[in-house]
């Protein structure tokens, strides 16, 4: 696992053990391959074509006396979905790019700038560019990581 995911994987962990329920949109589709190998130590559920499906097998969740450790992964942008995932939102908490708070921002971006910075930072800059403009992806950074 490389650093980009390793700092994703914190920041999810953090949100799972806040908030139980956490939902990720990656409207970009940005992450859709490293979301099965970022290690959060909780269940994955992740959209796959279709809302009542998905809440078929998240419901139980919320009728759990403790507080569950569950990941939702929806590749969407969160605006387009109608509040199909309303109770999950309001029972946890939204991962999303453009988030306004720095710790539930995943826009990849940001999360290069923060993982960059330290070891690079004459290039990040240029680099951030090259992501904002589509040349670089999730595993292109996380190489250059």
């Amino acid at each position: 696992m490389g650093r980009i995911a390793e700092y994703l994987g914190d920041l999810i962990r953090k949100q799972v053990k806040e908030s139980g329920i956490v939902i990720w949109y990656d409207p970009e589709q940005k992450y859709t391959q490293a979301v099965d190998k970022i290690q959060i130590g909780a269940q994955v559920f992740k959209f796959k074509g279709s809302f009542f499906g998905l809440k078929y097998e998240l419901d139980r969740f919320l009728e759990e006396p403790e507080r569950p450790k569950i990941l939702i992964y929806v590749p969407k942008e969160r605006n387009e979905i109608d509040n199909a995932l309303i109770e999950f939102e309001k029972a946890g908490c939204i991962l999303e790019p453009g988030h306004s708070s720095p710790n539930q921002n995943t826009r990849l971006e940001v999360v290069a700038r923060a993982v960059l910075k330290p070891i690079m930072p004459d290039a990040v800059e240029e680099i951030c560019k090259q992501i904002s403009s589509g040349s670089l992806s999730f595993e292109d950074v996380e190489d250059i990581a």
